[in-house]
């Protein structure tokens, strides 16, 4: 009987391990979602419109970040379309 509380103990305490490094892991990585909205506009009350587009970012991150860097490319030279936005980010 000893024996089969002492195996069951050192099960679970290796599944609580296991799933408290899993979560430190994930917790640790900055995650930040990007997301693109071309064809925007800024509209103003007796002047032009201007067109806009608008980054959306979400921190996934269990700690706060800060942007320090965004950008895109353009899928073909001269082209207006857009392939790819990303965000560079890091721990505060």
């Amino acid at each position: 009987m000893t024996t089969a509380i002492a195996i069951y103990a050192a099960v679970v305490s290796t599944v609580a391990l296991a799933l408290e490094l899993v979560s430190e892991w994930r917790s640790w990585g900055t995650r930040v979602q990007v997301a693109l909205r071309p064809g925007m506009a800024i509209v103003r009350p007796h002047a032009p419109d201007e067109s806009a587009v608008v980054f959306e970012l979400i921190n996934h991150s269990a700690h706060p970040v800060k942007i320090t860097h965004l950008g895109m490319e353009p899928l073909q030279r001269g082209g207006n379309d857009l392939v790819d936005a990303a965000a560079t980010a890091r721990s505060e």
